[in-house]
């Protein structure tokens, strides 16, 4: 899955909220964050999308999910 940072904004301390677009290149991919924004996402689907996540924001650490407005992804995270 490919990913567009959308914002980083500093809240301070290191900390940062990041908006993300996931942005899908398979069926599979785009039925995960589907059924991830209307919370009927089996756990092997919310894996893929947590794994994505992460991969995404490699220099950061995820400390927080604010919200999902289809695939577009926020996030408080800890710049290491």
């Amino acid at each position: 899955m490919k990913h567009n940072i959308i914002k980083e904004e500093s809240l301070g301390n290191h900390i940062w909220r990041i908006t993300i677009e996931l942005i899908p290149e398979s069926e599979i991919e785009i039925n995960a964050i589907l059924r991830t924004s209307i919370t009927e996402a089996s756990d092997s689907e919310r894996e893929l999308i947590d794994n994505c996540l992460h991969s995404s924001l490699s220099r950061y650490s995820i400390t927080n999910f604010v919200g999902q407005n289809q695939s577009f992804f926020v996030v408080d995270a800890f710049l290491n």
